[in-house]
């Protein structure tokens, strides 16, 4: 066996590593109903990566949205506009997007009127793994005659 052929794929390594594809997705109603963030970077030497979104309501529709060419790192706010409406937000760029057919999906100048929604998470990179991190839910609502959870004494 030639040394070449064993050097050559070894060379290639470092410029593999380098390149980014992942996604993280949003659960909106099970597994089929979903919100999923793309990054794709094929060349090391590209310092930013694609961002597409993936709307999918299965089995009715799928589709993939082109964001934004921007940078690997970058966090993108989900919030919940409601009626099936999402919003995302990354830095200075916002989208709206749909999950009734799919195929709405627009680039958005200014926060819109009625404000943007309720904040669902964000997508976001953190110790080398790309994923959704969820803003925790708000406490459930005391019902009549409930009493809240006790609080333990402070140790002094």
């Amino acid at each position: 066996m030639k040394l070449s052929a064993i050097l050559l794929p070894l060379l290639t390594l470092p410029f593999l590593a380098a390149c980014t594809d992942d996604a993280a997705s949003h659960m909106i109603d099970g597994r089929f109903n979903a919100l999923s963030l793309a990054r794709e970077q094929p060349y090391f030497w590209e310092s930013k990566v694609k961002y597409f979104l993936v709307v999918s309501r299965l089995p009715d529709c799928q589709r993939k949205h082109f964001m934004v060419l921007g940078n690997p790192l970058a966090k993108t706010e989900l919030w919940d506009m409601g009626g099936g409406t999402f919003l995302l937000r990354q830095s200075n760029k916002m989208y709206v997007t749909e999950n009734r057919t799919c195929e709405g999906f627009a680039p958005l100048p200014e926060v819109p009127e009625q404000g943007m929604g309720t904040l669902l998470g964000t997508f976001q990179e953190k110790e080398g793994e790309f994923r959704f991190k969820a803003v925790p839910a708000p406490p459930k609502p005391l019902g009549e005659g409930e009493l809240p959870p006790a609080i333990p004494a402070n140790p002094r």
